[in-house]
This record gives C-alpha cells, structure tokens and sequence, in this order.
C-alpha cells in the first residue's frame, strides 16, 4: 500500500493560487507553508536590490510545469481581514490567522517603524499580495 508520504514530492507551478506564473504559489504548497511568505520574500529580496530574484523567477516559470491536479489549500490562509480593519485590513489577518490580538501585530508594525522604518514597504506589499478575507486565493489588489 502506498501513501502520499511514500511517494516523492514533485515541484510544479500551481494552477489554483496564482498572481502571475503560479511559481511562488507551488514553491510553497512543496514547502507547506503559505504562499503570502514566499511572495513576501521575493518582493523583499527584490527591494533590496537583489537582482538574482527576478532571473530565478524567469527562469523557473520556463523550466518548473504547471501542476496538473489543483492543490488543496489551507483554510487558515494569510489574509487582509474585512473585520479587524483600520487602513487595509492586514495587521488584522495576521492577527487572525495567528490568533493574536490585533492591537499587539499593530504595536508590531508601530516597533519596525520606529526602529529601522521597514514597516511601511511591508505593510505595503502586504497590502498588494495578500487576498481580503472571503476572496479566492490570488485575487489580490495586484489582479484587479
């Protein structure tokens, strides 16, 4: 008898959780993680001025094939909140999806401002790549 633990993992581009190529979408469904992280990393590295990124990109929406059964995703997603909104909803959805207060994920953000000013690209990005609560997967400010 053979199980999905048996059996080799495979790397494909998703087909369900997509922004452009999928490509960030199936990095993290092999990982298991969510894909607002990988997302996230690569616009951060992307930032920095970190040209390698957006090559690797390119090349691995030409060489890595697009999933041919949809994954399941997680109920539990990232997301920007339609509830626990001040601005956006994004400090919201992580304290959502953490289970945190909403007021501890804001003093959070408040900290990175004052300490090295990198809360306004994340919140930013954030803003851009995470779906609001009762969206699909990838329907993001970025494909409307």
């Amino acid at each position: 008898m053979s199980s999905d633990v048996d059996r080799p993992r495979r790397l494909y581009r998703s087909t369900n959780d997509r922004i452009v190529s999928g490509l960030c979408g199936g990095l993290a469904d092999y990982m298991r993680i969510d894909a607002a992280w990988v997302r996230l990393a690569l616009v951060l590295a992307v930032l920095l001025g970190m040209g390698a990124p957006i090559l690797l990109y390119l090349i691995g929406w030409v060489v890595i094939p697009g999933n041919p059964q949809p994954s399941d995703l997680s109920p539990n997603r990232l997301h920007r909140s339609s509830r626990e909104r001040m601005i956006a909803g994004v400090c919201g959805g992580l304290a959502e999806t953490y289970g945190v207060d909403p007021t501890l994920v804001r003093l959070g953000m408040a900290l990175l401002l004052v300490a090295c000013g990198v809360a306004v690209p994340l919140y930013l990005t954030a803003w851009l790549i995470l779906p609001l609560q009762d969206q699909p997967p990838g329907q993001s400010l970025i494909e409307r």
